[in-house]
């Protein structure tokens, strides 16, 4: 850090530099002064993190003072940088690149230490977290930003040079970069330099990653070496690959989009391949690869499995050749074949169809299609790969679970084990909560690393306080919960479902800036997956920030077409809490009973909209239902169920908190008067 002048100015305490580079980075630089305090302070006391919040903040004023312009702006609630007042090295990046300025974006990229905010780790449990988070999220953009300059073209050879230097350094596995700059020598006649840099490249790939190039980049380099002419590699990449590239794909040991995240060696395994339209001259065969590149990186952002880009490329396949194709990707290794095709309609149309194969059962798995007007199309094909990453996740835990019940025990592996651990946990059903613990412990017997199995084990037990209506919450296994969470992001800190039950543990604690920290995280790691955005909306409404709340269940819904009932579950909540509660009562009709408590909701929701025979009707299945799930030590009585019920959520707004007390107590007075009522004689 280096004042006006150029001095150096950095403070002296590491947590100050921490609250300036948590600023630095946020969209818009100010924060809450709770919020610093849970993000650097997560392990004190709160009046402690408050005191050395106050501590570092005085230090960061007085350098502020020193310099020409403050750039620190403190009051009673908020801590703000003065955008004026200040510049980062990732603003000067971020500009060299929109100047197309590459000599400037070399020099600032070849800093001696690159890494994102370096020397600041092992500074607090959250703070690492997020730190994680935003490396991962800034060196992908920068990335994303240089590979695309790369290829736009219009650079010189020294450029490009510098440029892919750069892109590879950041992404070993931008193969694209690596080509520009074979094409590049190629046309320079530099054809042994072309040859040498590829060479280089697979080695590389294989002695640090052990993984193979991709089929296309392998028959540009034989182009190469036969001196052939542009149009021996259009062959070369015609049709999907020949039975020797499907056996030499067949021996890749990874892949380009699993590297950055942890996996177990028995995952499921989806291969990418994009349709040619034989008969559309119309460029849509660019945008069907540009597609397939980006469904590549959403659905890379999801554990559950490995994503395989093996460059294949096809016109449409008859069924034998379908067949035959499954067979070897089978052979290969890989599950699950994804075919993308775009194809033009008239001048404003582009139709998306993508299909999901089987390729152990050779059987088609889900169809979709979508049409989208032309000159949106890159920002809803975008969406669409979101929604397409969401309906690929149902489709093959499903099929996954049923060849797994097809097995023995003595077949499974850790994998399996908490695939079927993972399905119960939604289920909300007390009859196996023993059963999802024994899961996820044997998919731990078998993989100690496997963070998907600690953080299945943190949720069964953040969970039991509305799954076992009645049952006190225990420190112990609140803590238990804690443990195995923050293990698991330890473990895999860009598993955004780490995030999500670290939040909860958090929030299950009344721990609300740093649950609201972790499901930002989670949803900043994962923007693709609905059942994040869903858990993180009833999150942020507990946490009283509706606004956000109600966006990110708009986007799960939106995301999930054919939603399972526990979305309208928490619906309803947000929606109660929200103040919306036409929404509230809607949402729990369609939750269909999914917890027994739902009707509480409804019953609050519908006495405040003033249907007190509704509201009355309501809390009568609410008591009913929760008296046949109590799982406390004796028989309720219908006070004791409303008392849980208006206790046990972790509300953060008191406001809310009283609407939806009074309005059940109101509901139980009302109950009581019709009950002596029609008694009487």
């Amino acid at each position: 850090m280096a004042g006006a002048q150029g001095e150096k100015c950095a403070p002296r305490s590491q947590k100050a530099s921490c609250i300036l580079a948590y600023l630095a980075l946020s969209k818009k630089p100010i924060a809450r002064r709770e919020v610093l305090t849970s993000l650097l302070w997560s392990e004190s006391d709160e009046e402690r993190g408050r005191a050395s919040l106050r501590q570092a903040l005085r230090e960061l004023r007085t350098l502020s003072h020193d310099q020409p312009k403050a750039f620190i702006l403190t009051s009673r609630n908020t801590v703000e940088l003065d955008e004026g007042a200040y510049q980062t090295d990732l603003t000067k990046i971020t500009q060299a690149l929109e100047n197309n300025d590459i000599d400037t974006f070399h020099t600032l990229m070849s800093h001696p230490e690159p890494e994102l905010l370096a020397g600041m780790d092992a500074i607090d449990p959250l703070f690492d977290s997020w730190l994680r988070v935003e490396r991962e999220r800034v060196v992908s953009g920068i990335a994303r930003s240089a590979l695309d300059l790369l290829e736009s073209g219009g650079l010189s050879f020294n450029q490009q040079c510098k440029l892919a230097d750069i892109v590879l350094s950041i992404d070993p596995f931008a193969e694209n970069a690596v080509q520009v700059q074979m094409e590049a020598l190629e046309a320079r006649g530099r054809t042994s330099d072309a040859l040498s840099l590829f060479e280089n490249y697979r080695k590389r790939l294989r002695e640090e990653f052990e993984i193979d190039e991709s089929a296309e980049l392998r028959a540009y380099a034989q182009i190469i070496r036969q001196n052939s002419d542009q149009k021996s590699l259009a062959k070369a990449a015609e049709g999907f690959a020949e039975d020797e590239e499907l056996t030499s794909f067949a021996n890749i040991s990874g892949s380009y989009a699993v590297e950055k995240k942890q996996v177990t060696s028995s995952s499921p395994s989806i291969a990418i391949m994009p349709l040619r339209s034989p008969s559309d001259n119309n460029g849509s065969d660019f945008m069907s690869e540009a597609f397939a590149n980006d469904l590549v990186s959403t659905l890379s952002r999801f554990s559950e499995w490995m994503v395989v880009n093996p460059n294949l490329r096809s016109g449409p396949l008859e069924n034998s050749k379908l067949a035959d194709l499954q067979k070897q990707l089978h052979r290969g290794g890989i599950e699950y074949l994804l075919e993308c095709e775009l194809k033009t309609r008239g001048e404003s149309k582009l139709h998306v169809n993508v299909r999901l194969y089987d390729c152990i059962l050779e059987k088609l798995e889900f169809s979709q299609e979508y049409m989208v007007e032309t000159y949106e199309r890159l920002a809803l094909l975008n969406e669409i790969s979101c929604k397409v990453a969401s309906s690929v996740q149902i489709a093959v835990a499903t099929s996954r679970l049923h060849k797994i019940r097809m097995g023995s025990n003595n077949q499974r592996a850790a994998y399996d084990f908490w695939l079927e651990g993972q399905h119960l946990l939604t289920q909300w059903n007390q009859s196996t909560e023993s059963e999802k613990i024994v899961l996820f412990e044997k998919a731990l017997a078998l993989d100690p690393e496997f963070a998907s199995a600690y953080s299945g084990l943190a949720a069964v037990l953040n969970s039991q306080w509305f799954v076992l209506p009645g049952k006190p919450p225990e420190e112990k296994t609140m803590e238990r919960a804690f443990t195995y969470a923050r293990r698991a992001v330890e473990l895999d800190p860009l598993d955004s479902r780490n995030h999500v039950n670290l939040g909860w543990s958090h929030l299950l604690a009344h721990r609300f800036e740093c649950a609201e920290l972790y499901f930002t995280n989670a949803v900043n790691l994962n923007p693709a997956n609905p059942n994040v955005a869903i858990a993180a909306a009833l999150a942020y409404a507990f946490c009283g920030n509706y606004l956000q709340a109600k966006a990110l269940c708009d986007r799960a819904f939106d995301l999930n077409p054919g939603p399972p009932e526990w979305y309208f579950a928490y619906k309803a909540t947000i929606a109660f809490l929200n103040g919306d509660f036409d929404v509230c009562v809607e949402a729990v009709t369609q939750s269909r009973n999914v917890f027994p408590d739902i009707h509480g909701w409804s019953a609050a929701a519908n006495y405040r909209l003033g249907r007190i025979s509704l509201a009355l009707d309501d809390l009568e299945h609410f008591h009913a239902s929760l008296s046949s799930e109590w799982a406390g030590e004796r028989s309720p009585s219908k006070k004791q169920i409303r008392d849980w019920f208006v206790s046990i959520f972790p509300i953060r707004d008191l406001q809310q908190l009283q609407v939806l007390r009074t309005s059940i107590e109101a509901l139980s007075s009302g109950e009581e008067m019709e009950r002596l009522q029609s008694s009487a004689p």
